[in-house]
């Protein structure tokens, strides 16, 4: 591997981000959500019992920036926050069903798009994505 490999990774992970924002830019318009509350909806959507730092865990942003987000898609009725039967001190973020519609409406929009025809890509792409990210907490782990 050369600078010149990593460079075309990083650019071309971004190059796929930024298109898919835009492929999906009417979708966020029709159903009033953005890119960040629609990763929030779906995390909601497949996790059970979350909380602020244990969202903050999987998206890897902090407690704060989500906090705001929440807020609003609360009001929107898109999550709603429930107090722990065990703990009243802890608030489980929980998605309601029209934050359900809209996250699994959004993989639907998605693959309609593109008619399918990346799946087997995508597939391909994540089993080298996920080599690629553990030898990257290796070398990660081995610093520390």
């Amino acid at each position: 591997m050369d600078a010149k490999t990593l460079d075309e990774v990083e650019l071309l992970s971004f190059k796929i981000q930024d298109t898919v924002l835009k492929l999906m830019s009417n979708f966020f318009e029709k159903n009033k959500v953005s890119y960040a509350e629609l990763r929030i909806l779906r995390v909601c959507d497949s996790h059970e019992n979350l909380t602020l730092n244990k969202l903050s865990e999987v998206l890897n942003k902090a407690p704060a920036n989500l906090s705001v987000i929440i807020t609003k898609l609360v009001k929107s009725k898109l999550l709603r926050k429930k107090s722990s039967q065990v703990d009243k001190r802890v608030t489980y973020i929980v998605i309601t069903e029209k934050g359900k519609k809209i996250s699994d409406s959004s993989y639907s929009y998605f693959f309609d798009l593109v008619n399918d025809d990346i799946s087997d890509e995508l597939n391909e792409l994540l089993t080298v994505l996920k080599k690629y990210y553990a030898k990257l907490n290796y070398y990660m782990n081995l610093e520390i």
